[in-house]
């Protein structure tokens, strides 16, 4: 199976809407209770509740199953890497399991290693794209209508923050492509609706449609962008991607 790459979510990138990200097999932010989880036995430690071998050999390595573990999780902290192993089962309900800097083999409960029969796929945020407003720049939709002609609209953000004393206001000024001014609150509503967007089902091996029913593409202030792309995939989902 390929690895999964979780990541701690750089503040400074954009379009990560947890604490977490996934880099690997796919680019997507990380669901931030599962990848908690995950670095259970490295931030609360891991319970045993027996050690199984004391000076494990490569003949009890081999017997537990620790040579081909069904889950291995390597945690890098400050450069340095951690190494935990997931290995057979021994009993209903617990697991021979190891860690890096010991030769000992332990039987550990499967609740406390939960994280190794959790499937990829639910570490992955349903949410889909999240950035705060502020970071915008411009914003452009491309939809094309039932009678399949495409309508395009760019809208324009400018930003401005006031110092008061009783703190900082932030006003938001849109414009649209001809340079008519849109009611804030109803923009601010719009783009609820982008945030918003959430997973129903992955599909990895998907395609996108080369005429997409809705393109939405984000420019930002320091100059990268991102896009949205929506396809019909069946009569009552669509395909999403971003980027």
């Amino acid at each position: 199976a390929q690895p999964i790459v979780l990541e701690m979510a750089d503040s400074s990138q954009i379009a990560v809407p947890t604490d977490y990200r996934m880099t690997s097999p796919v680019q997507q932010a990380a669901d931030t209770d599962k990848v908690t989880t995950l670095l259970s036995p490295l931030a609360n430690g891991l319970e045993a509740t027996e050690c199984l071998v004391m000076k494990a050999t490569s003949d009890d390595i081999r017997e537990y199953g620790l040579d081909s573990p069904i889950c291995e999780v390597r945690y890098v902290v400050d450069g340095e890497t951690y190494v935990l192993k997931v290995g057979n089962q021994v009993q209903e309900g617990y697991y021979a399991a190891s860690f890096s800097g010991t030769q000992s083999i332990y039987r550990v409960a499967e609740s406390s290693v939960s994280f190794a029969f959790t499937p990829a796929d639910d570490y992955r945020s349903i949410l889909l794209y999240v950035t705060n407003i502020t970071d915008v720049a411009k914003l452009t939709v491309d939809a094309v209508n039932d009678s399949g002609n495409l309508i395009s609209e760019t809208f324009t953000l400018r930003h401005s923050t006031e110092e008061t004393e009783s703190g900082s206001t932030t006003t938001l000024v849109v414009n649209d492509s001809e340079g008519n001014a849109i009611v804030e609150d109803d923009f601010r509503e719009f783009y609820q609706g982008i945030i918003g967007l959430t997973a129903a089902s992955w599909v990895d091996d998907g395609q996108q449609s080369a005429t997409p029913k809705l393109t939405i593409t984000l420019e930002y202030l320091d100059g990268s962008s991102d896009v949205i792309r929506l396809s019909e995939y069946s009569s009552r989902r669509y395909f999403y991607t971003l980027n």
